[in-house]
């Protein structure tokens, strides 16, 4: 079940009784990093080794990741509402009071209890429509029950969102930045590449055994009657899947040249593999609610002989 901490009563005003929660925010689909960072059961970011800054791989994975934060995302909004500039002056008014004016920079108590409220009303709404779009599905999901299940009223998320389809977007955001971040810090870690490519293989198994919703979503997405048909929606898809290919072609790349992956294009042999690994995901019952269980070990050993080299030599027929 979702974790619907620090909840928002319902209020009969629903805009005008949100407007200590949601204020001038900004939008939920705004500000991806923050909430790639804040997710459930994460107090940071993960601990992987990230490329030192301006070499070679640095640059690599910096496209790769800005291409992957756009998958399923659109412009980010920076207009607030009217009612929320004048809550914004107000509490502007309020925080020179306390601070004095021309006072330090640091942020005001007032302004972090704004802030913390904020960024838990995110989490609350993205946590909520990720479980229900993962169990009922995107069309089967509505803005209505989203608000339900957060206790909000729906003037109150319409505060953090315009649309169905906004939301969808920040929720694939939210898990495909920290997903891409993880996958990342294979390009600098120790080992071969084929002892990479399993470790990859097992991290992903793992993320959407960690996050099942986002896994059964994630697989919805795959198929063409479950995304939104709307312009630009199947573009940002494909720039996702396209640098998350990038990362593990770079993994191929490494895995031939020393010696412990066959040849090949490695982009083609990283499609291959991500559709082995998907389709690995989609049939787990951790995961997918009509999965047949196969043992962890009998897929890893199948991706092992997969991309294996061959026998009898390197060949690239």
């Amino acid at each position: 079940m979702v974790r619907c901490l620090g909840q928002v009563p319902r209020s009969g005003g629903g805009r005008a009784g949100a407007l200590g929660l949601a204020e001038a925010a900004g939008r939920v689909g705004c500000d991806t990093g923050d909430m790639a960072a804040t997710s459930p059961g994460r107090t940071s970011r993960p601990t992987s080794a990230i490329p030192t800054e301006g070499s070679p791989a640095a640059t690599r994975v910096a496209g790769a990741r800005a291409r992957g934060a756009d998958a399923g995302t659109g412009p980010a909004r920076d207009e607030p509402s009217a009612a929320g500039n004048g809550a914004r002056e107000a509490e502007n008014s309020a925080d020179k009071a306390e601070n004095g004016a021309g006072g330090p920079a640091a942020l005001s108590p007032r302004e972090l209890r704004r802030q913390e409220r904020l960024r838990v009303g995110r989490e609350q709404i993205l946590d909520a429509a990720e479980e229900l779009f993962g169990r009922q599905g995107y069309r089967g999901t509505s803005l209505q029950q989203v608000a339900k299940r957060c206790e909000f009223s729906i003037g109150a998320l319409y505060l953090f969102i315009d649309s169905k389809e906004e939301l969808l977007r920040a929720v694939l955001t939210r898990r495909t930045a920290e997903l891409m971040e993880l996958m990342a810090g294979f390009l600098t870690a120790e080992g071969t590449g084929a002892e990479l490519l399993a470790r990859l293989a097992r991290t992903q198994v793992d993320f959407h055994r960690r996050y099942p919703e986002f896994g059964r979503l994630s697989i919805q997405i795959m198929s063409a009657p479950g995304v939104p048909g709307t312009p630009g929606f199947r573009e940002g898809f494909a720039r996702g899947y396209d640098a998350a290919i990038e990362l593990e072609a770079e993994l191929f790349v490494r895995g031939q040249r020393d010696g412990t992956l066959r040849p090949g294009d490695p982009g083609c042999l990283a499609r291959l593999f991500s559709a082995m690994v998907t389709a690995y995901h989609a049939m787990d019952p951790e995961v997918s609610t009509d999965g047949v269980a196969l043992p962890d070990d009998i897929f890893l050993s199948t991706i092992a002989a997969a991309f294996a080299p061959p026998p009898d030599g390197p060949s690239t027929r």
